[in-house]
């Protein structure tokens, strides 16, 4: 047996590389005793992660009596998908501060929070005083109903704030701009609509941060007006500023006004905002003529060369709009209004062609590429998509190319084989595959050939929206067919336990498996969960999410 200790710390990092993450967290336990204590104070960068993949791995890796305030040289701490942990907590609350380097602190999809104000408190102020803290993202579910509590120290080095909160009001904005003085990038995450942000008024009466460094504000989001108008008179030095917005409007001419008095040094411009028109209004068309016209003086045309797009629907009975900027610059484009035929229109020359290189999700829709400002884009660097069958062509010309093509939906399947192999010889990189819905009575993945398809979601639905539910036999032709052999990870609802254990041990190269099963309590049968850790392999991991969903890891 080899003995690891005699090898340099590089080497055996450099080892470690050529290890299957989920069998390495198999032998954490060998790793954590014997090979992390002998260089604790030579690593700079740790993730942790409770995600599918592995699972449990926290509470592992502090069950074998490993703290974190031991890694005294670390530098980037991530956490994803972590939830409350005992030495998490104590961490957090005391030990953090022996991470004298910390600069990079990431918290995502975690749940840490307790309903304790006071412990939570002190959790944020021993982050906010780290001396060397520059980057720190909060991701943070609650357990209670706070998700994000204020700090009452003030940070002496933060600079990058991320923060994903359900709701703001000016005076806790205006409240952490104080205790952050040096941050230059703010980005935040609205997630619900609450009766808080009606009531915020605007307020210019808001303690004065006129020498606030921030340079960047990212807001996603935002449901109130007044919250945005308060938080940007705080920002002078503001160059950048993104917004996607819901259901209030701010003209032309008061973004002028705005960002002539308060925003001085502004530089770009991002917007995104969707609103509805006065349901008074019949002629739609003049209204949005009188909407652009707004954006069409000298300030906006010449000065900034900021142009702005306008797309609705024909008819509109909603009234629903969407503005935006351009060039555009967000990772969708515009569909937030109700399918229909789409029409576009801009402040833009057309002999100005923008790029569209920061789109990379796209739900296609053919209307919206005909006959609109839509019509004569490409995307280069498409990610993410979503078609409904049959798909025309003009799909082909909007996306220049597939190769950067990670994750592909399929709605509306209905013997289309040949158009569908011929788009998968053009995604060389293809990770995910998702069937929406299909309406026939064969089952995906059909005899599809992609080599790169590791990830298969087969929980769609037929014509009448009921979700499709796979037999042992056609479990058995998925574990036949070109994608199920290749498979590594599956989503799937099943009609009965031998369809799960034929999807183990017949599908060689699966990791995890996701599963829906309807466990009929009448039927006497013995409990799913029990039979698959009877019968699956000693290392398989088996856990309930919820009384319909298990997981389970190979």
């Amino acid at each position: 047996m080899i003995n690891l200790e005699v090898f340099e710390n590089e080497l055996l990092l450099y080892l470690f590389e050529f290890i299957n993450p989920l069998d390495l967290f198999r032998e954490l336990k060998i790793v954590c005793q014997n090979y992390i204590p002998l260089i604790y104070d030579k690593i700079i960068y740790l993730h942790l992660s409770d995600d599918d993949g592995t699972p449990g791995q926290a509470a592992d890796f502090f069950n074998y009596n490993i703290n974190l305030d031991q890694f005294t040289s670390l530098k980037v701490l991530t956490l994803f998908r972590i939830e409350l942990h005992q030495k998490i907590d104590e961490f957090f609350s005391f030990g953090i501060q022996q991470l004298q380097h910390l600069i990079h602190l990431k918290f995502v999809d975690c749940c840490l929070n307790s309903d304790d104000v006071k412990k939570a408190t002190q959790m944020m102020n021993q982050i906010w005083s780290l001396p060397k803290l520059i980057y720190c993202y909060w991701d943070v579910k609650p357990n209670g109903d706070v998700y994000f509590v204020l700090p009452t120290v003030i940070s002496s080095s933060l600079q990058h704030l991320y923060i994903r909160n359900p709701e703001w009001t000016s005076k806790q904005l205006t409240h952490l701009m104080m205790k952050t003085p040096y941050l230059q990038y703010f980005s935040t995450t609205f997630i619900d609509f609450t009766s808080n942000f009606d009531n915020d008024n605007e307020n210019k009466t808001l303690p004065s941060l006129g020498n606030l460094p921030m340079k960047k504000l990212k807001l996603n989001n935002v449901w109130s007006r007044n919250i945005l108008v308060n938080l940007l008179y705080m920002m002078p030095n503001l160059y950048y500023l993104n917004i996607r917005a819901w259901t209030f409007y701010i003209n032309g001419h008061e973004w002028k006004e705005i960002i002539v008095k308060y925003l001085p040094n502004l530089k770009i411009f991002r917007l995104n905002i969707l609103f509805n028109l006065n349901n008074n209004i019949t002629n739609v068309k003049k209204q949005i003529n009188k909407l652009l016209d707004a954006y069409r003086s000298p300030f906006w045309i010449e000065e900034h060369q900021w142009f702005i797009g306008c797309l609705w629907t024909e008819p509109n009975d909603d009234k629903l709009i969407c503005l935006y900027s351009l060039p555009f610059s967000f990772e969708q484009v515009p569909q937030n209004v109700l399918q229909g035929n789409y029409r576009t229109k801009s402040t833009c020359p057309s002999r100005i062609n923008f790029s569209y290189d920061h789109v990379h999700c796209l739900w296609y829709n053919s209307s919206l590429f005909t006959n609109t400002e839509f019509s004569r884009v490409q995307f280069n660097y498409m990610k993410d998509l979503e078609l409904e069958l049959p798909f025309d062509y003009k799909v082909l010309s909007i996306i220049s190319n597939f190769n950067h093509l990670l994750s592909l939906t399929l709605s509306h399947l209905n013997h289309y084989p040949l158009q569908l192999q011929s788009l998968f010889d053009k995604m060389p990189r293809l990770l995910s595959l998702k069937f929406r819905s299909w309406f026939i009575e064969e089952m995906p993945p059909f005899d599809i050939k992609c080599p790169s398809v590791r990830y298969l979601d087969l929980q769609g639905v037929n014509k009448f929206r009921r979700t499709h539910c796979f037999n042992i036999q056609q479990c058995e032709m998925l574990n036949k067919s070109p994608l199920g052999m290749q498979c590594e990870e599956l989503r799937i609802e099943v009609t009965d336990i031998q369809s799960i254990l034929e999807l183990v041990y017949m599908m060689k190269n699966l990791r995890t498996l996701y599963i829906t099963y309807f466990h009929d309590s009448r039927s006497h049968q013995p409990d799913a969960v029990n039979v698959i850790q009877h019968h699956a392999p000693p290392t398989t991991i088996v856990t309930r999410k919820t009384y319909r969903f298990i997981t389970i890891r190979l």
